[in-house]
């Protein structure tokens, strides 16, 4: 969305200045952050706990932020995995309806890609993929890909479509292949 109000020349914005394209910020950094967080308001987190939140949020900051302070919300005083696994369903809870709109809104097609790319296929095109998940042509790949990464439900990654938000993908996975939020983490 911001490339498209500095880089389309009908924006506003066009051109209107350098664009920088921020890293993730570090797992470590963020468990450090949280636990400073967490005392810093009379309350405790394990490093160990603290780091289940970057870890299912991806490392994404604004869901980091958004998993932190819900589990801060279910902690009277020291925040366990407990709370962080509350917190995850919270979240995802809260956020389901958001998620159902997105998912009714788009295409058959659509939604098979997105059902494709939950299982970490990256061979759109083939035969195979195109037949087991039901994407049409390779020409509505491509055009099913051009939406959903300008709706910035995907992004690319080193080549790969990845959810841009990982509380959605997590529902996601609920949703369509019955698979439990921690499961899909191994907890």
């Amino acid at each position: 969305m911001m490339t498209e109000i500095f880089n389309n020349p009908s924006k506003p914005f066009y051109r209107f200045g350098d664009i920088m394209l921020l890293p993730k910020i570090e797992s470590e950094k963020w468990i450090t952050f949280i636990c400073k967080s967490f005392v810093d308001s009379g309350k405790q987190i394990s490093e160990a706990d603290a780091a289940w939140i970057p870890k299912l949020m991806k490392d994404h900051s604004w869901y980091v932020q958004q998993l932190s302070h819900y589990t801060w919300n279910l902690t009277a005083k020291k925040a366990t995995s407990k709370e962080v696994a509350l917190a995850l369903q919270e979240l995802i809870q809260a956020n389901t309806p958001l998620y159902q709109r997105e998912v009714e809104i788009i295409s058959g097609t659509q939604l098979n890609l997105l059902k494709a790319i939950a299982k970490k296929e990256n061979q759109f095109t083939s035969t195979a993929i195109m037949r087991d998940y039901m994407l049409g042509t390779p020409r509505n790949v491509s055009k099913n890909k051009a939406i959903l990464l300008a709706n910035d439900m995907v992004y690319e990654h080193n080549g790969t479509l990845e959810f841009l938000d990982p509380a959605f993908e997590l529902w996601f996975k609920k949703q369509f292949f019955n698979e439990s939020y921690l499961e899909q983490l191994g907890l």
